[in-house]
């Protein structure tokens, strides 16, 4: 039956689905499980998971009861399973000890011989177990006198198990001047003389036992087999009978000595620094000799994983960063198809401002070329007569200097020195006087200091050129004004341009839009601006220009200022006529 039981408990230990397991009724297990000094609970059913990378794993193990005086001793192996390779216990120690003492019976000084686990070849009996030799050499200290020996169980306060110790021998070491004297020997001992040389001591001395042990040949033993936990037994030598020694001695002791012993429960267990991973702690509960009993106790714990070390992990890195890669190559697709369309549109603008500026060519300055050609052929004629000559060569002039504006407004619109804001400004002042003013008008201008960095296109400059222009020949032809005035302001990236004058005004529902007031219009929409013309009989008008100083255009003066590129050309340009 116990063989049954112990299969049926190794069956269950290596069932992976079970996570914790003892039997019915069973009075030991494991009670605590501490990570990094805090209590995890134990799951009953299924797996312990503890935190990740945790620094110690203490497991309790003892009564499930709880402990008092009623609890039998308990003495366990264990063995995490998936760490371990072979069953452990927790370490517990017993000693034999050589006490030097003075005449008077003080001590002096103690040499110490712990022995814990179990001797090579334990079989759970001092009948079938090898013995294992030991010996030892030392120098007794000044002023010793006695050789007192102790084989205690006090080694730990819960070291439970066995230790016998048989052939003890005290002899001098070999020196020139004599031979060899044994002061000792447990081996020539009968029990009855050993009991007369030896005392039992301790709070259980029923616990020290003399016993034959071994088969061939028996002999007897200083055996203690200690099952208290809070108790210890001990043999010590009667001082009377004790080995007499001499100050500076060289001693040699050699005995034999077969042992099992272990901590009893409730004790715990550590681990330090466990990888990742699953692993099983089982426990077996031992006799007081060391026998494995077959009564198991197990606990199933997982470690999980750092997130950098799961799977998912390394697959959402590979996911991201396919998608890292996917989304870098559409945005520099993105980008370099930006880039194409922005050179395109700058090509588109060049290709019509090239074609504006030939039809301008050969509209306005071919048409005016023209004129010049027909008076002179006229003035050619009428050389006779002083007077139509004369008309002809002033018409000539007058077709000559209005040729020279017009090629001076074309070259002033190609000019990439004039393309910023100041210039703009200066031009428009300049035209918008020599207008009016050549028409006998007052003018007044009023225009603040504009910026220098802020950058125009020349297709900008030319559409608000030509619209300044429009509205000042509608006051020169329609409104029978005395004063006309202009006003440029920029305001929070707004370009502002108002003309006014105090003509006769009209009333702008009741007029239909001609072709003036239609290209003034379109002129302002095509570089992304407005018009707006507000008038009343007898009140004047107000014609208002308003344009979107692009970001685009902010940032290319940004760029200018940071880039320590010098400003373009801001001077006033010279008035063609000379005005």
């Amino acid at each position: 039956m116990i063989s049954a039981a112990f299969c049926l408990a190794l069956l269950g230990v290596e069932n992976p689905g079970l996570s914790y397991g003892q039997a019915v009724g069973q009075e030991f297990g494991i009670t605590k499980l501490l990570v990094d000094g805090r209590p995890v609970k134990i799951s009953l059913d299924g797996i312990s998971e503890l935190p990740s990378g945790p620094s110690t794993i203490a497991f309790t193990c003892g009564s499930i009861r709880g402990v008092d005086a009623k609890t039998p001793p308990l003495r366990f192996r264990f063995k995490l399973v998936g760490y371990d390779s072979d069953w452990r216990e927790v370490e517990a120690q017993m000693r034999v000890i050589f006490s030097f003492l003075d005449e008077e019976g003080n001590e002096l000084s103690k040499i110490e011989f712990p022995v814990s686990g179990q001797t090579k070849g334990w079989t759970g009996n001092f009948q079938t177990s090898p013995l294992e030799h030991r010996e030892e050499t030392f120098v007794a200290p000044p002023q010793a006198h006695l050789l007192w020996i102790t084989i205690v169980s006090a080694g730990s306060p819960l070291a439970l198990g066995a230790i016998a110790v048989s052939d003890l021998v005290v002899r001098t070491a070999a020196a020139t001047n004599g031979p060899e004297l044994t002061l000792l020997d447990l081996n020539a001992d009968s029990a009855g003389k050993i009991n007369n040389e030896w005392m039992r001591d301790g709070l259980q001395t029923k616990m020290a036992q003399i016993r034959e042990i071994g088969t061939k040949p028996r002999r007897n033993a200083l055996v203690i087999v200690d099952d208290d936990p809070y108790g210890h037994a001990q043999w010590n030598t009667l001082k009377p009978k004790s080995p007499v020694i001499a100050p500076g001695q060289k001693l040699v002791v050699e005995w034999n000595q077969m042992f099992s012993i272990g901590l009893g429960a409730p004790s715990t267990i550590d681990y330090n620094d466990l990888p990742s991973g699953r692993y099983r702690l089982v426990i077996e509960r031992l006799t007081m000799m060391g026998v494995p009993t077959g009564e198991l106790s197990f606990l199933e714990v997982e470690i999980p994983f750092p997130f950098w070390k799961t799977h998912w992990f390394w697959w959402s890195v590979f996911f991201s960063v396919l998608v890292g890669l996917f989304l870098g190559h559409r945005y520099r697709a993105w980008r370099r198809l930006e880039a194409e369309n922005r050179q395109l549109a700058q090509q588109q603008i060049l290709e019509r401002e090239r074609i504006r500026i030939a039809q301008d060519i050969h509209d306005d300055l071919g048409a005016q070329v023209t004129q010049i050609t027909l008076v002179s052929v006229l003035a050619e004629r009428s050389v006779a007569d002083a007077q139509v000559s004369q008309e002809s060569f002033q018409r000539i002039t007058e077709l000559s200097r209005k040729l020279v504006a017009s090629l001076y407004d074309t070259v002033w619109v190609v000019n990439p020195e004039n393309d910023n804001l100041e210039a703009v400004g200066n031009y428009l002042c300049q035209m918008f006087n020599q207008l009016v003013s050549s028409a006998g008008l007052s003018c007044r201008l009023d225009v603040p200091a504009l910026p220098s960095d802020l950058p125009f296109s020349s297709h900008q400059r030319h559409n608000l050129a030509m619209a300044v222009k429009e509205a000042a020949n509608n006051i020169i032809k329609h409104a029978r004004a005395t004063e006309a005035r202009l006003s440029i302001r920029l305001e929070n990236s707004q370009l502002n341009i108002s003309i006014e004058d105090d003509g006769i005004g009209f009333d702008p529902a009741s007029v239909k839009r001609g072709s003036g007031m239609g290209n003034l219009s379109r002129r302002l929409e095509d570089v992304g601006g407005s018009a707006e013309v507000k008038s009343r009989p007898g009140a004047g008008t107000q014609v208002h220009l308003q344009m979107s100083i692009s970001h685009e255009n902010i940032r290319m003066a940004d760029g200018t200022r940071s880039g320590g590129s010098s400003h373009p050309d801001s001077r006033r340009p010279e008035s063609p006529t000379g005005t």
